[in-house]
């Protein structure tokens, strides 16, 4: 499977189907080659057909000499002119068919052992009407009985060392007609059996290749749908080794780079995070530890920040403070509200920073004179949208008045 994860997805199912392709191909050039030579009028079809053609020319007339005999010993015993000449022109006719035949065997090449027994079974058969033809027929014109008598012993000769021919000629024509449909049927067996393993072969290469392909294909797949899947739960599992480079290999190649990206940049907020925790801790702390009271806004006017030196001077705990908006609380007189910034108001959400004097009033009452300095911080301090630092001057206000009234006296 390693192998088919170095070709890329379509090579690999380019592969299955060329895989399929050669097996058929394979199987297909195999049948039609079987049954060319085994259909009719193929070549074992022809060789079988070819002995028993043989045999069927050798018995009967025109290989088998035995009607021009008959014919012979008509011509001995004929005593008309006419009947004689009519009996010479079938001689005559069964020779020339002879002649034809034997040529024409001879020309089809049959196997050695029958062209040998053909040529024998022929020397016979030619002395037979060369004897006939130019001793029989002239001693029967002449009327010489006795000329005719031992010629007909000649011919019965002559036919009978062709009828021995013949009879070897056939036994062996027929058993080559019986080995040559063995062998026939052996080659169908032989044929059939090598096409079966060869689709059996084909079909189990076909179906091996597609399960290993498959396998090459689901494996990585598999990994990588549990990669994202640990990647969404935001888990933070360790790269997953990935030799190949196929589609499914550049896909978790891409999905271990993305891990990669996703754990740098959680690393990152989370230093991140932990660096802002701890500069708002140092920045709480700072507020806290100031000296000056310091009272933070909301975008909707409410308190989020109140100082422990806010706490000293109002005589207000932080707890009852915070969350409540700043221009209705008790400590706020009436004439002051004016000067101080509505964040809740959008007019006065954008203001620049400013300074101003007001008097509070305590939680016991008094009046305190405090100038404050305010800075804006919009939507660019988040949950703080109004910053204020006070200071208490009423009792240097008070000094610098009794001064003045001294100085007037």
């Amino acid at each position: 499977m390693n192998l088919l994860r170095k070709l890329k997805l379509s090579h690999r199912l380019a592969a299955l189907i060329g895989l399929f392709s050669l097996g058929l191909i394979i199987y297909g050039a195999c049948s039609f080659k079987t049954l060319n030579e085994l259909k009719v009028n193929g070549p074992l079809y022809r060789d079988i057909a070819q002995g028993k053609d043989l045999v069927a020319d050798a018995l009967p007339p025109p290989l088998y000499i035995i009607e021009s005999y008959l014919l012979t010993l008509q011509l001995a015993a004929a005593e008309q002119p006419k009947e004689r000449i009519a009996l010479l022109r079938r001689l005559a006719a069964l020779r020339r068919q002879h002649e034809e035949r034997v040529r024409f065997w001879l020309a089809r090449q049959p196997a050695p052992e029958l062209a040998t027994l053909l040529r024998q079974a022929d020397v016979p058969a030619a002395a037979f009407y060369e004897e006939a033809f130019e001793t029989l027929v002239p001693a029967l014109a002449a009327r010489d009985r006795t000329e005719a008598a031992l010629t007909m012993r000649v011919l019965q000769q002559h036919y009978e060392n062709h009828r021995l021919a013949v009879d070897q000629l056939v036994a062996l024509a027929g058993a080559q007609a019986r080995r040559n449909e063995a062998d026939a049927q052996q080659r169908i067996e032989s044929a059939t059996l090598l096409l079966s393993l060869m689709l059996t072969g084909t079909l189990g290469l076909g179906v091996a290749g597609a399960v290993l392909v498959g396998r090459s294909i689901a494996v990585p797949l598999r990994e990588a749908v549990v990669l994202a899947r640990r990647v969404v739960s935001g888990e933070q599992p360790d790269p997953i080794d990935n030799p190949h480079r196929d589609e499914t290999g550049q896909l978790l190649a891409a999905l271990n780079e993305l891990n990669l990206s996703l754990n740098a940049t959680l690393a990152a907020r989370s230093a991140s995070e932990l660096e802002l925790r701890h500069a708002r801790q140092l920045s709480e702390h700072v507020i806290d530890g100031a000296s000056a009271m310091v009272v933070g806004l909301g975008h909707a006017g409410e308190v989020v920040i109140f100082n422990t030196a806010a706490e000293l001077a109002t005589g207000y705990r932080r707890e009852r403070i915070l969350g409540r908006r700043w221009r209705e609380l008790a400590l706020m007189p009436p004439s002051a509200r004016a000067h101080w910034p509505d964040p809740g108001q959008p007019g006065n959400r954008d203001a620049p920073s400013h300074t101003h004097e007001q008097y509070i009033v305590t939680a016991a009452g008094e009046e305190r004179l405090v100038t404050w300095r305010h800075m804006v911080l919009g939507r660019q301090g988040g949950a703080i949208a109004l910053l204020s630092f006070g200071v208490d001057i009423t009792e240097r206000r008070r000094a610098t008045d009794g001064a003045a009234r001294e100085q007037t006296l």
